[in-house]
């Protein structure tokens, strides 16, 4: 890699320079992407395009990476309980990952059995919960957990 800007990651493939944007570096949501490579790091890279008129060449790094979302549907489904880090907090909820690369968001209605009046009252960035996996939106590839449903499941389960 031969620069880091806020945008992206100048990597040199040996007969020029390009350009890995910012989304095309990791899967993970909750990584800072400019975080993750520095100065003189070799890095693997996938030529996405080529535009010979503007004198740039598009690459990715996340794409030789097998996509996360390939899960869903298969180890990630709805009614599924999973253990999650919770990664962000919001006014409205907390987004938590089940997977690499794999994110949903925790409502703040369902983040416990309680009324919170923030999702702070509830939990912390890099706390590890349980989720139940309540919606799926492959199309706008976006997850909803619930810590509520899931808790309410295992109560329902520790009194039998």
């Amino acid at each position: 890699m031969t620069g880091a800007t806020g945008f992206g990651l100048f990597v040199d493939i040996g007969i020029a320079e390009g350009l890995v944007h910012r989304s095309e570096i990791t899967w993970d949501k909750a990584l800072n992407p400019m975080g993750i490579h520095a100065v003189g790091d070799r890095v693997r890279v996938l030529v996405t395009a080529i535009e010979p008129r503007r004198d740039r060449i598009s690459l990715s790094i996340k794409r030789l990476a097998t996509d996360p979302w390939s899960r869903v549907g298969r180890d990630v489904v709805v009614g599924r309980d999973l253990d999650a880090t919770v990664t962000r907090l919001m006014l409205f909820g907390a987004f938590a990952r089940v997977a690499e690369g794999l994110e949903g968001l925790i409502h703040i209605s369902e983040l416990a059995r309680y009324r919170v009046a923030t999702t702070a009252d509830a939990v912390q960035e890099g706390d590890r919960v349980r989720v139940r996996v309540v919606g799926v939106d492959t199309e706008r590839r976006r997850l909803s957990l619930s810590i509520r449903q899931a808790d309410a499941s295992n109560e329902d389960h520790s009194n039998v």
